[in-house]
């Protein structure tokens, strides 16, 4: 490693860090997953179907998370081409109020889906590896699976405001271009 490639590494990790804590913070970070009727239902469901119900509960998170996230990956590549151009520069930008824009919301709300399903992912992988059929650990390792499912419907209702947004936005087009 050269000297200046030693002088870029520290930047480069600043930088991904720097996204990271942008991310959260729009996210609502530790507050918004406390308060989350979805990582609710996912406690609640995790203690209905207890894990000693299921043996190697790890492989079916390992078999389905793969799938879901590439879903996850094409759907995010999806909604950024939501609407035109000029319905995507009303809903981004800055605001009045101060609050993110509807599109770093949705981004935001995008990007946890994609980042439970991986500690989902990697929390399956590291159950199977320590054969962890129960346990606080693999019962917090579950948990996430279940809470990866359901960030997938939190992901849904979060499209469909958007939607929502952007039919407002047509009529209201349509509206002028009969007025004129």
């Amino acid at each position: 490693m050269t000297v200046e490639e030693k002088k870029e590494l520290p930047k480069q990790y600043k930088g991904v860090w720097d996204v990271i804590c942008h991310y959260w913070r729009i996210y609502g970070g530790f507050s918004a997953v406390i308060k989350s009727p979805y990582l609710h239902a996912s406690i609640v469901f995790a203690l209905l179907v207890p894990l000693s119900k299921t043996e190697d509960w790890y492989d079916v998170p390992l078999d389905v998370l793969p799938c879901v996230l590439g879903f996850s990956l094409a759907g995010y590549a999806l909604i950024l081409a939501l609407g035109d151009e000029a319905f995507r520069r009303l809903i981004a930008g800055d605001f009045p109020d101060g609050k993110e824009s509807p599109f770093m919301r949705t981004n935001s709300m995008f990007l946890h889906f994609i980042v439970v399903q991986i500690i989902a992912l990697l929390l399956a992988l590291n159950a199977k590896a320590r054969d962890l059929e129960g346990g606080l650990i693999a019962y917090l390792s579950y948990v996430a699976f279940v809470y990866s499912l359901l960030t997938a419907l939190a992901t849904g209702v979060e499209i469909f405001r958007c939607s929502r947004l952007f039919d407002k936005f047509a009529k209201h087009q349509e509206r002028q271009t009969k007025d004129q």
